[in-house]
């Protein structure tokens, strides 16, 4: 997660600290029996982290990025999805908020999502593969898989700005 703090224009001091939680399947792999019909489902789960995150915290935005052979992206609390994307290519941040515009290929709740008790979160990528080949994590949108979510949440922790990710 990313912690942010800033002075506003007016010389004031923010009073609420946004970070972003950052998920990565590093391990994963597709194999070459994977169909559109049939995808392979590549599943994680953060369980929290209540040393660096607060009991109570909440979501505002949503974002994943996959590579060429995905079909769908998942992001959940639960049984509570929260965020879905379709699009590997350039998807669009997704804001948990009213009377924004969203990704029209993305779909999750327009309120910002409330997470209690610091509970776990589970980031689901669902891939095909024509290539003949197993396809592994990697660099590149064409020989590569990846499969991350990118969340920003408040309050952050003011007084530790690390950056941290989970790379499972």
């Amino acid at each position: 997660m990313r912690l942010c703090s800033v002075r506003s224009r007016g010389g004031g001091v923010v009073k609420t600290h946004v970070g972003t939680i950052f998920l990565n399947q590093t391990t994963m792999s597709v194999p070459a029996t994977a169909t559109m019909a049939a995808p392979y489902d590549s599943t994680m789960i953060w369980g929290g982290d209540p040393g660096i995150m607060p009991p109570s915290y909440t979501i505002f935005t949503s974002w994943s990025h996959m590579h060429r052979w995905a079909m769908k992206f998942t992001a959940k609390t639960g049984n509570t999805t929260f965020y879905t994307e379709t699009n590997w290519d350039s998807p669009n941040l997704f804001i948990h908020a009213p009377n924004m515009p969203e990704p029209t290929t993305a779909t999750g709740p327009t309120q910002p999502v409330q997470m209690n008790g610091n509970p776990s979160i589970t980031w689901d990528c669902q891939y095909f593969n024509d290539t003949g080949m197993t396809l592994g994590f990697g660099d590149s949108a064409l020989t590569n898989v990846m499969c991350i979510y990118l969340g920003q949440y408040y309050p952050a922790n003011p007084t530790a700005p690390d950056d941290i990710a989970v790379l499972n």
